[in-house]
């Protein structure tokens, strides 16, 4: 069932006087999804590969077809699929589809990476893969830890706005191992069943930065020439008269969903999204309702700009339509910080991604274990952007840290917000039954675990207790080897462990002014590694 905020509530205008000013948009619960016969069996199959491992799929090609799929990308060419699990068990898919997808940035040709849309029902005989019917596999050319849509979807959906499930596969495509894609289901009558009664309303894919008042592709939905609920939107938005237009909108537009789906742009920084560019996006209208609602789409660039502004104002038509009216408008922060408050600050965000992450390395340690090394700091990365951005919207709420609990002027950090920076591979482990932030110079680096910590002015130390392993020194003002110091502080001869030291406390100490202070875990190194024990990181008052 899908999840309630009822801090987003607000009572609806007098009815008298809503023809000349729509109400004030409710935020509703939708329903659960009807009962669907044979469907729901492809809900269960489909809910269970979502939250199941990651698999492998491997896609094959007669020789004509791959020709043909060369010479024209757009068009689906036929393929076997084989998927391989975890415990060895293989499953093969006969009369598959596959075509090449991919816009600027991202589009890659058959004999490199290609991002791929697969249909089971293209051709005849095809059976459906864990319940869907369509599914899309993104390469990652823009987002290299592929977590971002997986977790910019998960928030989203938590947040009643209609956007796809993701997880991961590795491929093996026409004979190459090309490595690890984002799974990410497909636009589907299935995909719709779970957000609407009906599912049998238009869909429009707003392609390429375009507008809705542009030539966009009807999908499904009866005449795919027949685009009147598309057109009279539009046309309502452009209405002069503003009491008319805000009728007119009201009729045909959830604008509800609308300010759910503004919040969830503007909290994923979705800067290529339809509020800000016109791009990424879908429009169904709901053949129950006749009103049009708007999927987050395309979300692999997010998280970009930590500190986007909870309040923007968006230049798309409808936006603008929508903006215009000023109840609409001041309604707007009580929907969004309704939807940080009960549904995204609750979650661990981070733990989410970390779970993820697992799955995605273990898989790739079976295909090749350097992969699943080399995807160590993806995971940090995604973590730290996701915790980032969080931090920066509650500020913005007025959400401020809690004060610090010192005990015997003693502030344990913990495992949490450590955001990770910097090159080499940074993640998680556990050593000597100890769990640890660890890091790792295959090359030169400068990589650091860091959190944001708001101190009264006074003297303190950051300790924690510190391993190494194979350490070689660089040369840096900054300091040597693993160490301990805040940002734009200096630890050159103060701490620096190198070469292999075993267990050892290491502190900083440094003085605080009132407001944040950056703490900063780091191996500055030309190669090895270091472990710092999580439950060893504190603070302590020294005056």
């Amino acid at each position: 069932m899908l999840v309630t905020f009822a801090a987003a509530v607000v009572s609806a205008q007098n009815p008298q006087v809503a023809a000349q000013q729509p109400p004030i948009p409710v935020a509703k619960v939708l329903p659960d999804p009807p009962v669907l016969g044979k469907k729901e069996k492809h809900h269960k199959h489909a809910d269970e590969f979502f939250a199941g491992p990651v698999m492998h799929l491997e896609f094959k090609f007669q020789p004509k077809e791959w020709e043909n799929l060369k010479k024209d990308h757009r068009r689906y060419a036929e393929c076997t699929m084989i998927e391989t699990a975890p415990d060895g068990k293989k499953t093969e898919y006969k009369d598959v589809a596959v075509k090449l997808k991919g816009a600027a940035g991202s589009f890659q040709g058959p004999d490199q990476k290609p991002g791929l849309t697969v249909s089971l029902h293209k051709f005849k005989g095809a059976e459906r893969y864990h319940g869907l019917e369509k599914f899309h596999l993104n390469n990652g050319a823009q987002d290299g830890s592929l977590l971002n849509e997986f977790i910019g979807g998960e928030m989203s959906r938590a947040a009643q706005v209609p956007a796809s499930r993701c997880t991961h596969v590795i491929v093996k495509w026409n004979g190459r191992d090309t490595g690890l894609y984002l799974f990410k289901e497909s636009f589907t009558k299935d995909f719709l069943s779970y957000f609407y009664e009906r599912t049998d309303g238009s869909l429009y894919d707003g392609h390429f930065i375009a507008e809705i008042d542009g030539n966009l592709e009807k999908q499904q939905g009866g005449d795919k020439a027949d685009k009147r609920d598309l057109q009279a939107l539009a046309a309502a938005c452009k209405e002069g008269d503003p009491k008319v237009r805000w009728q007119k909108v009201a009729e045909r537009l959830d604008v509800n969903e609308y300010l759910r789906c503004l919040a969830m742009e503007i909290f994923l920084a979705h800067w290529d999204g339809y509020n800000f560019n016109r791009n990424n996006y879908r429009v169904y209208f709901d053949s129950k309702t006749g009103k049009a609602s708007f999927f987050i789409h395309g979300i692999d660039q997010i998280y970009g700009d930590a500190n986007w502004p909870v309040m923007r104002d968006p230049a798309s038509l409808v936006g603008q339509a929508v903006w215009s009216n000023p109840d609409w408008k001041a309604h707007y922060p009580k929907v969004a910080k309704a939807i940080y408050e009960n549904l995204l600050k609750p979650v661990d965000w981070e733990a989410r991604i970390t779970a993820q992450g697992a799955k995605v390395k273990e898989a790739l340690a079976r295909a090749n274990p350097q992969w699943a090394k080399d995807y160590d700091g993806q995971i940090a990365g995604a973590r730290a952007r996701v915790a980032a951005r969080l931090t920066s919207i509650g500020k913005q709420f007025g959400d401020m840290p809690k004060p610090i609990e010192w005990v015997n002027n003693t502030f344990k950090l913990g495992p949490k917000q450590w955001n990770a920076q910097g090159g080499g591979a940074l993640d998680e482990q556990n050593v000597d039954g100890k769990p640890c932030l660890h890091i790792r110079a295959d090359n030169a680096a400068a990589a650091s675990w860091r959190r944001n910590v708001v101190l009264e002015p006074g003297r303190y130390r950051f300790e924690a207790i510190v391993k190494t392993k194979d350490v070689v020194p660089g040369s840096d003002e900054t300091g040597d080897g693993a160490g301990l110091r805040i940002s734009g502080g200096k630890r050159k001869g103060v701490n620096g462990l190198t070469g292999s030291a075993a267990w050892q406390k290491v502190g900083f100490e440094f003085d605080a002014n009132a407001g944040e202070t950056i703490l900063v875990a780091e191996l500055r190194a030309a190669k090895g590694e270091a472990w710092f024990q999580t439950e060893s990181l504190q603070i302590v008052r020294v005056k």
